[in-house]
């Protein structure tokens, strides 16, 4: 239960994030993520103090620690983008338990305000971890009483076993909660555990009455053991399964299976054999990527002859990326990426070679699902876009500056739909062009770099 001070905290703090994230379970989840990550530095402290070692917050994570992170001297941006950086970082942290990896795992900044984080993380530098553990109890004339373990030593936590763990047990005084699973057996193990006292429970929702519970706990399920099997006939026929009508059933079969193996034969021409079925599924997807890329060269074709595509050719391609997202969701859109970054290979998987095509779908599917690389990939085409915008500014190619610089500013505008990766370029900004002065928003800085670059290209031409 918590005290009247933790919660008047946890309100504080969803009342500085319902400007930013009005939705109660994401303020809780980054609340929850907050506190956590305090806790960790707090354990290290400890662990200082006490002549150990940090265990979190150590090597390339030791910038991330806490202390540093709210420590005075550092500015809204820079405790923004530290923050930001360690949440999408931190499940890489191979010292962290599984739990807590779970819980950063998919974690982000949702909001790019400084001052609404500074307010956040300073109400959350509030909360303190003493080892302390209180325990309220409800007496039965409804009085609810609050106390520290601290000052009760002989007061604390008990829990709760299976029958099965409880064999050979004994305690003082049990408790047995009665469920419908359970059978004479079971309750005679659970019944007998104690020394002073057992009392036995049950709900409503699974018991009507006492009667149910009582034939629940007294009916007899036997279970089979290895001399139930011999002999074989009284087995069977204590299952209802007779030997002598088996042997006519069997004996009725073997004049089929006397027949020439080309018995039933009927040839059909052009029948195609049936794959594997642990081949199936890839049988599928091979023919899926090859019937999309036939419908994207046929697409491509017109638009190199400078025709305008037909829409039974638009439809093609459309039922076929369909079929493929059957198979794997998002695969198309992934093979799409892929075949746009390399056109050869819609000419070789229309033509049955799609093994470098199914690679490269499985690699977009990659590179979709990781942040860092997603990163990455923008750096270099930031990288290799810039450098032949360049190249046609010199020649006087205004038409080609102008498609390029489109292209850039609607990856700049994505970075508005992706904020992981937006929050670990901003530590990428001089890869990208950029001075340490940024706004609020990296889309704008970097859109706005295009439109410098552009009004400078033609000053300088005039």
């Amino acid at each position: 239960m918590l005290d009247s001070d933790t919660k008047r905290r946890i309100n504080t703090c969803r009342d500085i994030l319902v400007g930013k994230v009005p939705d109660p379970k994401s303020q809780v989840e980054q609340i929850t993520i907050a506190l956590i990550y305090k806790f960790m530095d707090d354990m290290d402290l400890e662990s200082e103090e006490m002549g150990g070692a940090r265990k979190f917050f150590t090597g390339e994570y030791e910038r991330y620690a806490w202390a540093k992170l709210v420590a005075p001297g550092v500015g809204g941006q820079e405790m923004l983008n530290l923050y930001s950086e360690a949440l999408i970082k931190m499940v890489g942290n191979e010292k962290l338990p599984a739990l807590f990896r779970d819980i950063f795992r998919n974690a982000y900044l949702p909001y790019r305000d400084p001052e609404t984080l500074r307010s956040f993380l300073r109400e959350i530098n509030g909360f303190s971890y003493d080892h302390s553990e209180r325990l309220a109890v409800r007496t039965d004339d409804g009085r609810a009483v609050t106390f520290d373990t601290k000052d009760y030593a002989h007061i604390d936590h008990g829990y709760a076993a299976t029958i099965h763990k409880a064999q050979g047990m004994t305690v003082d005084r049990a408790h047995v909660l009665a469920t419908p699973g359970m059978d004479s057996h079971g309750a005679y193990v659970a019944l007998s555990r104690h020394r002073n006292g057992v009392d036995l429970h049950y709900g409503r929702d699974d018991f009507a009455d006492q009667l149910k519970l009582v034939r629940t706990l007294s009916r007899e399920r036997g279970k089979d053991m290895a001399s139930d099997y011999k002999p074989e006939q009284a087995f069977a026929e204590r299952r209802g399964i007779s030997f002598r009508e088996r042997i006519v059933e069997i004996a009725r079969q073997l004049p089929e299976r006397a027949k020439s193996i080309f018995a039933n034969f009927r040839p059909q021409a052009n029948k195609l054999e049936a794959l594997p079925a642990d081949q199936g599924g890839q049988s599928d997807q091979r023919r899926a990527v090859e019937r999309y890329a036939r419908a994207a060269a046929d697409i491509g074709h017109m638009r190199e002859q400078g025709l305008p595509v037909l829409p039974h050719q638009r439809d093609a391609l459309e039922r076929a990326g369909q079929a493929l997202d059957a198979i794997r969701p998002n695969a198309s859109a992934d093979l799409a990426s892929a075949l746009q970054r390399q056109p050869g290979l819609a000419s070789e998987a229309a033509a049955g070679r799609s093994q470098g095509a199914i690679r490269a779908m499985q690699l977009e599917a990659e590179i979709r699902a990781d942040p860092v690389q997603r990163a990455d990939r923008f750096v270099s085409d930031w990288h290799r876009l810039g450098q032949a915008r360049l190249a046609m500014q010199r020649e006087g190619d205004i038409k080609g500056v102008q498609r390029i610089t489109n292209h850039m500013a609607g990856m700049a505008k994505g970075l508005e739909r992706d904020a992981q990766v937006e929050s670990l370029l901003r530590n990428r900004t001089l890869e990208l062009g950029l001075g340490k002065e940024l706004t609020r928003e990296l889309s704008r800085d970097l859109a706005a770099s295009l439109s410098f670059e552009r009004t400078r290209s033609i000053g300088m031409s005039l």
